[in-house]
C-alpha cells in the first residue's frame, strides 16, 4: 500500500522537503514511486529503496 515519505530537496538554498509517494518494501524501507518536478534535485532516483526514520512533532 503506497505512502507518503519526505525527500530533502537539493541545491534548494534552505532546507526543503518534497512529500513523495512510495511503498513500504521492508522495516523503515521504502521504494520511491513518484519523480522530481521539473528543476528538482534529489537525493535519490525513482525506484530507488531508502531507509526512512519516523520523527515525531
Amino acid at each position: 500500500m503506497p505512502t507518503t515519505i519526505y525527500l530533502k530537496l537539493r541545491n534548494e538554498g534552505t532546507d526543503a522537503w518534497r512529500p513523495v509517494v512510495a511503498e513500504p518494501v521492508a522495516a523503515n524501507l521504502y521504494r520511491v514511486l513518484d519523480f522530481p518536478l521539473e528543476g528538482e534535485e534529489w537525493p535519490v532516483a525513482q525506484k530507488e529503496i531508502v531507509e526512512c526514520a519516523t520523527i515525531s512533532a
